[in-house]
């Protein structure tokens, strides 16, 4: 089983129909796994350096990548176990969490 996985996609990615999404996707399997859909993201773009340009959604998601991430690592290292790092609701909806962060 596969665990502390974020899988992004977004419709403008020429291979998002390969993709993993909330209704194949493995990450059903485990609750620490993420799902994020970004209609006006690209390949790879919410791992990029953050632009001007970027689209709202792209913004969100990787915010809320980085959120889930330091959740992990408050985890691992005994951090703050309280809920005020690792998933923040996304407040704009555009990125959207599925599989085992569902809302």
């Amino acid at each position: 089983s596969s665990t502390n996985l974020i899988w992004s996609n977004g419709s403008l990615d020429p291979w998002h129909g390969g993709g993993f999404y909330e209704h194949s996707s493995p990450l059903k399997t485990d609750p620490s796994n993420t799902y994020i859909w970004m209609k006006r993201g690209a390949h790879h773009l919410d791992l990029r350096g953050p632009d001007a340009a970027d689209p709202e959604e792209v913004t969100a998601a990787r915010e809320l990548e980085e959120n889930i991430i330091r959740g992990w690592i408050d985890t691992a290292s005994g951090g703050p176990a309280d809920g005020t790092r690792g998933h923040k609701e996304d407040r704009t909806g555009a990125a959207t969490p599925t599989g085992g962060r569902t809302r």
